[in-house]
């Protein structure tokens, strides 16, 4: 009877999913592909890890059980001779033998499949999409759109070192004499140009990196002469709008997040001498103004706390921003490409940010995604653009899958942080298996921190973050480390590498501005809930943001004689650092990195590693009395 269940389910199951047609035979390819680059082991695990998630987009509810039980015959036709698959794919949907005890495979998923009536024909390929989209934070990143051979292809070419690429070329500059000159110096005439139909889009000199643009169907030859000069030419990548996840959990807002990552204690205590935060142009003026300048230097000479509240200009890389929304509005100075796409992922993780560093009104917004997906060469001209622009850190809540550390974008960020730039990234959503770490959240760069000559410890100037719920437990979507896609298949050349994530933070059911949703009091505006990594970054981010401006103005009389911007850079180093220090360590390192942060306890942290190295004094010591005195915090409270 069990024999004759499990055949009859199969056909109908197999029937179903050949009568899907071809708008729906995506899904079933999707699967098949996944089933065919197992193998062994792996196939189990394809099959059944997903779908213990209680997350209702699952990769194997709404797309394996159409390949596994479509059967070997179905398997077979479709692949040839993939017959090791096949028959491991009928192994799945076999009975146990007679006699054994255990349930099979296709018993435990059949538990935990949907029922197959509740989700009609219609809905199979919107879910596998649906899932594919949400583990891989978008489609997979592709080399170029195949629609229309005539639509422009961007062409990523990299130069040698002191091949004459010297200088930035941004997009509005692509005609100027020296422009054209610099690619003429690399041995690319007008006439190249002109025989490829191809054009000069822009260049970031700190990677020797030209971008240029040709009709996909010149690209290739386009590509093949360049390669033929020794250099390294291919289609640029397009990586995919990110989309946020459903996950069934509670719903946490702003404020409550702070009290997670316990940013709110150091929101407090710099009211205390900063007051409310009020934008530039919302300073008083007049007689106010001038008790505001003479209170804020009595406050330095006798306190020892910061004059006034430090610019710290950061950038987000992102989609549409609306910086207009009530909590937003006043926090940005700069827009690029800044126009409404009808989507909320730009200003949710914009909003995440203002609403740790509540102080900040130095952000600057870059729309990587005007066009619906964003391309590589724009997002290089955006990151240099953000650097030129003054911004000391980004943030990136985007990416893609392949997780490769010497992919141009990956390597910007890396020359970036050596010019002393920090930035946070999106670890990626590509859980719950290991060395899921998304591009360019692989890439790493570590600096020495000195304080008065002496190392005391390495920074990491580009992090990659984790999600977990508000009990500060990994969300499965999470990617895991310790590595990537790319860096777990060629051992021998990353043997050595950084272990990935870096640090974790809130990413599940995150409440934060929206351009249009319900009105959410606590943001004076419409929010929205949503999940993914792309959450979790911005919140981390916000955090480091809050804590290096805490070191600026709290801890003022123990940092070094340096100019401004060296200071910024330096006290940046030191969050950074302490965040590191102090984070909690709730799980394994692969899901969390060096553990779930700790706003709070990173402060506390940075005044003693700072108090320690600095040279004492009557007056600091006077100062530090003066602030108890005047219930301001001091080193060494709690």
């Amino acid at each position: 009877m069990k024999k004759k269940f499990y055949l009859i389910l199969s056909i109908l199951i197999a029937g179903l999913a050949c009568g899907l047609g071809g708008r729906d035979a995506s899904a079933v390819g999707m699967a098949r592909g996944a089933v065919i680059r197992a193998s062994g082991p792996q196939v189990r695990g394809l099959i059944s890890s997903p779908l213990r998630s209680p997350t209702p987009r699952l990769l194997g509810a709404s797309v394996l059980p159409l390949a596994v039980l479509a059967g070997p015959a179905a398997l077979t036709a479709q692949v040839g001779p993939a017959a090791g698959i096949a028959a491991q794919a009928a192994a799945l949907v076999a009975p146990a033998a007679a006699g054994s005890e255990k349930p099979t495979l296709f018993e435990n998923l059949s538990q935990e499949l949907p029922q197959l009536s509740e989700m009609p024909t219609q809905g199979l390929k919107s879910a596998a999409d649906d899932d594919f989209a949400a583990r891989l934070g978008g489609k997979a990143a592709a080399a170029v759109s195949q629609d229309d051979p005539s639509s422009p292809a961007e062409i990523i070419v990299t130069v040698p070192e002191g091949a004459g690429l010297t200088r930035d070329i941004n997009r509005g500059q692509t005609r100027e004499p020296w422009a054209q000159g610099q690619i003429a110096q690399i041995g690319i005439s007008q006439n190249d140009l002109a025989r490829y139909h191809a054009s000069l889009f822009g260049g970031v000199s700190k990677i020797n990196t030209l971008i240029f643009k040709a009709p996909r169907q010149d690209g290739q030859a386009f590509i093949a002469f360049l390669s033929a000069k020794g250099y390294e030419a291919r289609f640029g990548k397009i990586i995919p709008k990110p989309e946020p996840i459903v996950v069934m959990a509670r719903k946490v807002g702003l404020a409550e997040m702070a009290s997670i990552i316990r940013a709110d204690r150091l929101q407090k205590e710099l009211k205390k001498v900063l007051g409310e935060p009020r934008a530039a142009a919302a300073k008083p003026s007049g007689l106010s103004a001038a008790w505001q300048w003479i209170k804020a230097r009595a406050r330095r000479a006798f306190l020892g706390v910061a004059p006034a509240n430090p610019d710290l200009p950061w950038a987000i890389l992102d989609g549409y921003s609306w910086i207009k929304h009530p909590f937003l509005k006043g926090h940005f100075t700069k827009e690029v490409d800044n126009s409404s796409d009808g989507g909320s992922h730009g200003t949710h993780t914009a909003g995440t940010v203002v609403g740790m560093d509540i102080f900040n009104f130095s952000g600057r917004a870059y729309n990587i995604f005007p066009g619906g997906d964003a391309t590589e060469g724009d997002i290089l001209l955006k990151l240099n653009a953000a650097q030129a622009d003054g911004a000391l850190a980004t943030t990136n809540s985007w990416g893609d899958t392949t997780g490769d550390p010497k992919d141009p974008i990956a390597q910007l960020f890396v020359k970036q942080a050596a010019d002393g730039m920090h930035h946070s990234i999106s670890a990626g959503n590509s859980g719950p298996y290991p060395n899921t770490i998304g591009g360019p959240a692989i890439a790493t760069y570590e600096s020495d921190l000195a304080i008065n000559g002496k190392v005391v410890g390495k920074v990491k100037r580009i992090k990659a973050i984790a999600a977990t719920e508000a009990d500060m437990k990994t969300a499965r979507f999470s990617s895991r480390g310790p590595g990537s896609r790319t860096t777990q298949s060629q051992p021998d050349l990353y043997k050595d590498y950084s272990m990935k994530p870096d640090e974790a933070g809130v990413g599940v059911n995150l409440v934060a501005p929206v351009p249009n949703g319900p009105m959410v009091p606590e943001l004076g505006g419409p929010g929205q809930a949503m999940s993914g990594t792309s959450m979790s970054n911005p919140g981390v981010f916000g955090g480091f943001m809050l804590l290096s401006r805490a070191v600026l103005v709290l801890l003022a009389d123990y940092l070094p004689q340096l100019p401004e911007k060296e200071l910024k850079i330096f006290a940046m180093d030191v969050a950074r650092y302490a965040m590191t220090q102090t984070a909690r360590r709730i799980e394994a390192p692969e899901n969390q990195g060096d553990g779930f942060i700790d706003v709070w306890e990173a402060f506390q942290f940075s005044a003693k590693l700072l108090k320690s190295s600095a040279h004492g004094s009557v007056k600091t010591a006077l100062r530090q009395g003066a602030r108890r005195l005047m219930g301001f915090w001091t080193p060494g409270a709690a």
